[in-house]
């Protein structure tokens, strides 16, 4: 224990001992630098590096002529009416779906026709995808062929698309 003594030394008063108690606030720090260090560790694991898509065109100088890329931003839009294909943020190319409705759910059936049941006893519902992947295969090997030196797409996902578990 640390203590402090203040000595008056004037018409016998007494000293003055404060005891500060140091024991429990060592306990604290070490318990605290325990918990950072085992924190910074997990923040560091949990971390994903993400790159987001160029969402404007650059700006060109009026006087510079202007030069074809050997590489190009390409993306890929999908949304509920289809995919866009997006070459340098200004030429679209929309790729429509075989149906009316890119993903219909319907009852899943089993090998027989029947209604299968889900682990509750309800019948199970599935997504069905109409999406024309055949056709945007297509147009990205077309853009593969512009493009040989490109090796990246970003795939945009609207809101309201569904993923499969």
């Amino acid at each position: 224990m640390a203590g402090v003594s203040v000595d008056t030394g004037k018409g016998g008063k007494k000293s003055l001992d404060v005891s500060i108690p140091l024991v429990p606030f060592i306990d604290l720090l070490c318990s605290l630098i325990a918990f950072l260090l085992m924190t910074a560790v997990w923040t560091q694991i949990a971390r994903l590096e993400l790159k987001q898509g160029n969402a404007a065109p650059q700006e060109t100088p009026p006087n510079a002529t202007p030069t074809p890329p050997t590489t190009v931003d390409l993306r890929v839009e999908v949304h509920e009416k289809g995919f866009t294909i997006v070459e340098n943020n200004k030429d679209e190319q929309p790729v429509a779906c075989k149906s009316d409705q890119c993903l219909k759910a319907q009852t899943a059936l089993d090998k027989d026709g029947k209604p299968l049941l889900d682990k509750d006893g309800k019948t199970s519902i599935e997504l069905v995808s109409y999406y024309d992947y055949d056709t945007l295969t297509t147009k990205l090997k077309a853009e593969r062929d512009k493009y040989p030196d490109q090796h990246q797409v970003v795939v945009i996902l609207a809101d309201k698309v569904p993923y499969n578990r």
